[in-house]
């Protein structure tokens, strides 16, 4: 009676270590499965709205499909679609680079992203949200006119003004310029848009050429061209700089990410290592219960 408590202890552990290589196939088995919830086509209409309440229709027709969205994803409008037999994974990332720009000149964009991706499961999407300064289609600057040769020769400084004033009304679509003149120094002080500029300039040239009675020279056609030219370049060297505080910007996001990336790679290692160490410790747990089970069914 003794002698045979420790066989049966002994053929339950085993029928227990015997199930468990099943198990693992089984889950192996379940592992190489299609991924249904990327991979099973779907139709979708949707008849517009913002970012979230496509999804939330997304969602409706494909409900297993994981996405994770940052709130702000309600700012951006998504135009009305109607796809046939599509991917859902296809479905989610047309919202890839969908932008908007805000009333403060700032643009939203989206960025879907897989976060995980596993044998046997749905991937889990994310839609990041990136605001970013809108590239200006162009820069206010600020400019000096001395208005003492026109002043002084009989034109009065409101007349001036005033045609000034007549020629920045027709242009459209465009904020008013701020324009300050100082009496005691006879300076027309400006802060406007390149253009409006070079329109305040070719007012004043054209009034002191009239004043004068002559042509401009050579030498004034060519100050006025390098003028110009000085203009435009630094309203580029502006949007250049800009556009390299973005750069960094996105350099320094894409830096948090990889460093995001390679600690999810290095915590799965260790999952595999581990995995691998729990494996042998059982292999060999089983190899010593078949020589203890040998030994105690050996006849004495």
């Amino acid at each position: 009676m003794h002698a045979r408590m420790p066989n049966r202890t002994l053929a339950a552990m085993l029928a227990v270590l015997a199930l468990t290589p099943i198990a693992g196939a089984q889950a192996q088995r379940r592992d190489q499965r299609p991924n249904t919830a990327a991979g099973t086509p779907i139709d979708f209409r949707f008849d517009g709205g913002t970012a979230v309440e496509y999804v939330d229709a997304l969602r409706a027709v494909a409900p297993t499909l994981n996405v994770v969205l940052e709130p702000d994803a309600a700012l951006v409008r998504i135009e009305p679609v109607d796809m046939r037999h599509v991917d859902p994974e296809t479905a989610i990332y047309l919202l890839d680079d969908m932008t908007r720009i805000l009333d403060d000149n700032q643009r939203i964009e989206l960025d879907v992203q897989t976060i995980l991706r596993s044998p046997g499961t749905a991937p889990l999407y994310q839609v990041f949200v990136e605001r970013r300064a809108s590239r200006p289609q162009s820069i206010p600057v600020s400019h000096v006119w001395s208005l003492r040769e026109l002043i002084e020769g009989g034109t009065p400084a409101d007349h001036v003004l005033t045609a000034i004033e007549a020629a920045l009304d027709l242009s459209d679509g465009q904020a008013p310029a701020k324009l300050r003149f100082h009496p005691e120094t006879f300076l027309l002080l400006v802060h406007a848009q390149p253009a409006q500029l070079e329109t305040i300039d070719a007012i004043v040239e054209e009034l002191t050429r009239a004043q004068r009675g002559a042509a401009p020279t050579e030498q004034e056609r060519n100050a006025k061209s390098t003028e110009v030219n000085l203009r435009k370049s630094m309203q580029e060297l502006a949007v250049a700089r800009r556009e390299l505080v973005e750069y960094r910007s996105a350099l320094a996001v894409a830096k948090r990410e990889l460093d995001l990336l390679e600690t999810r790679l290095r915590d799965a290692e260790a999952m595999v290592q581990a995995e691998r160490s729990q494996r042998l410790d059982l292999e060999m747990m089983m190899q010593r219960l078949e020589r203890q089970l040998r030994g105690t069914t050996d006849p004495e």
